[in-house]
């Protein structure tokens, strides 16, 4: 059994002081900020396009939901073999939801990816590619404080030797962020290799622990507090990031092609996404075989059909709903057609990781 039962709450503020408590140890700058803050607060933005059930199975985790004294906040109980975590889910929005918890870093990481990995229910994660995360960074009272990068390109199968294959992890964080960033910048080889997958943000004021809350909003929808105890800018900053995203879903799904009935007549509607690559794939047949392999991170399954050289047709599968959708892809563009029954989430994921496994930098999407 891990952790203890989480509390049932009967008002807003009974919600926020036992997210408060799950801040274990008080945080504060001085305090040295390594890897074994296993127990700080964590929340996870999930998109889901069937809703949850109030019992369910997936990837192996047997998952309830129960009531707390609030109509928005449940408990998500999930049994893993002989353990079991609790979540407080709230489903305010029952698209984009959101899960808090203090469970140990590594079994939050391990349910999270049980849960996004199987199509049963529609779950995934939200996918904040690297002009989101620098969105974030410019939201209104957030101070920026650190950055993350992750880059590891696709030329690589696991029968290939992995020589000149390249590869960037690199964190960092206090004033040294800022310069560090820069120095990025000004060089194209690097920049090109520097797709953002964290950035650290501080709100409110320094003056007390509980007067400020210093996060780090992940690509994958991941918000982990680092330092401060401030439960309101914690999940100010997560209420301002499920607004942007919730908005560029919707922006994207406007523009999924489907028909509409206009003046008695059927006319075609949406149009298709253009992904444009700043420099040529250079092993097209392989970079195809890679992002459509059925596995993480794209979790996409295809059959390709060759044009001409270096041109492809790709019908596929997007493993996150088992919906189909089609591609075209050259060495220097992907099209995408994203039909009225797709998620528009798919768009975001397929952005997200062509910066970090393709180009940090060039990687562009338009609307054809």
């Amino acid at each position: 059994m891990e952790g203890h039962q989480l509390k049932k709450i009967e008002t807003r503020q009974q919600f926020m002081d036992v997210l408060e408590d799950m801040i274990l140890p008080p945080k504060s700058e001085d305090e040295d900020a390594s890897a074994g803050r296993l127990r700080e607060l964590k929340s996870y933005m999930i998109e889901s396009d069937d809703g949850l059930p109030d019992q369910f199975e997936v990837s192996g985790l047997l998952c309830s939901v129960r009531n707390t004294g609030l109509d928005e906040i449940k408990i998500l109980n999930v049994r893993e073999n002989r353990d079991t975590y609790e979540f407080y889910l709230d489903k305010r929005d029952p698209r984009f939801f959101i899960l808090h918890t203090n469970v140990k870093s590594d079994d939050a990481r391990r349910i999270m990816e049980k849960m996004t990995h199987d199509v049963n229910h529609a779950l995934d994660h939200a996918w904040f590619h690297s002009g989101m995360l620098e969105r974030v960074v410019e939201m209104q009272g957030n101070e920026f404080r650190g950055f993350g990068v992750s880059y590891s390109d696709m030329k690589l199968t696991s029968k290939e030797d992995d020589a000149g294959v390249e590869d960037l992890n690199l964190s960092i964080s206090g004033s040294m962020a800022v310069e560090m960033k820069k120095m990025i910048q000004k060089h194209p080889d690097i920049s090109r290799t520097c797709a953002y997958k964290m950035v650290r943000v501080m709100r409110g004021s320094a003056s007390s622990i509980y007067d400020y809350a210093q996060d780090e909003v992940h690509s994958n929808g991941y918000f982990s507090l680092k330092r401060g105890k401030s439960v309101v800018d914690h999940l100010n900053l997560l209420r301002m990031c499920h607004e942007m995203y919730s908005k560029t879903m919707e922006s994207v799904e406007r523009l999924r092609i489907g028909t509409k009935r206009v003046g008695g007549k059927t006319l075609f509607d949406g149009r298709p996404f253009d992904f444009k690559f700043g420099h040529d794939v250079e092993n097209l047949e392989l970079f195809i075989a890679k992002m459509f392999s059925s596995t993480e991170p794209f979790n996409l399954w295809g059959i390709r059909s060759k044009v001409n050289d270096g041109y492809f047709r790709v019908m596929a599968i997007d493993l996150h709903t088992g919906s189909p959708l089609n591609f075209e892809i050259a060495s220097d563009m992907m099209r995408v057609y994203l039909g009225k029954g797709n998620c528009g989430n798919t768009i975001l994921r397929l952005l997200t990781n062509l910066q970090m496994h393709h180009d940090a930098k060039d990687v562009c999407l338009q609307v054809a």
